[in-house]
Order: structure tokens, then C-alpha cells, then sequence
């Protein structure tokens, strides 16, 4: 069994990971080095599912590093990760106005949304199985 000490270091790794791969993401796409993400082409649906995919990722990871701590509104529980996620997103999605290498796409935040609304359904879905469980 993990110690809390032990579970609060991997998290902490995993964070780390985390913010590296997505910071290195970030950069290859504003700097315009399109080559490594050659490979969307054979994935179905190509960027866009890879929108989905890494933002559910990143939702649901940022949740889990904030203990999936939330705050209610009208009695309807609402994640920090989930809530932080989709906020950064949208910001970024608006930044890309003001890069020359990248471009606004309504459907790539259609697709980010779609992947933090998912990490959402999955949160509670989990926590209804585990609730069950005990």
C-alpha cells in the first residue's frame, strides 16, 4: 500500500511530467515547429481528436493533483482542475489571435471543451463508483 508521503511524491511527479509535456507543447506550437505533430495525420480526426485527448488528460490530471478538491454553486459540485483547465484553454485559444503561427479555430475549442467536459463526466462517474463501493 502507498504512504501518503509516497502518493504525495509521484503526484508531484506526475505534475511535473505534466507541466513539462504540455509547457513543450506549447512551445512547439507558437514557435511554428509543426513537425512533430505529423503524426495527428493518422490518427481519425486528426488535431481535433488530439484536442479532445490531451485536455481530457489535462483536466482530469489537474483535478487529481488538487485531491479533487471543488466549490459548489447552486449544489452542483465544480472542480478546481476541471474549472482552472477550461479557463486556461480559453484564454489560449484567444491568445492564438496575436501569434503568426497559429490561428483561432472555434472547433479546436469546441474539441478542448468536449475533452475538459469528459474529464468532468469521468470525475463523478468515479466518485459514484467509489461511493458504492465503500
Amino acid at each position: 500500500m502507498l504512504t501518503k508521503l509516497k502518493m504525495t511524491n509521484i503526484k508531484l511527479l506526475v505534475f511535473m511530467l505534466t507541466i513539462i509535456f504540455f509547457g513543450a507543447m506549447f512551445i512547439i506550437a507558437y514557435t511554428g515547429n509543426w513537425s512533430y505533430f505529423s503524426f495527428l495525420k493518422y490518427v481519425p480526426g486528426g488535431d481535433k481528436t488530439g484536442h479532445v485527448v490531451s485536455l481530457y488528460i489535462l483536466a482530469y490530471s489537474f483535478s487529481w493533483f488538487s485531491s479533487f478538491s471543488y466549490f459548489k454553486i447552486k449544489g452542483k459540485k465544480i472542480y478546481y482542475g476541471v474549472i482552472s483547465v477550461a479557463i486556461f484553454i480559453t484564454i489560449e485559444e484567444f491568445l492564438q489571435l496575436l501569434s503568426p503561427y497559429r490561428t483561432f479555430d472555434l472547433l479546436d475549442l469546441c474539441c478542448n471543451y468536449l475533452g475538459v467536459m469528459l474529464a468532468f463526466i469521468s470525475i463523478k462517474f468515479n466518485k459514484k463508483l467509489n461511493s458504492k463501493r465503500l
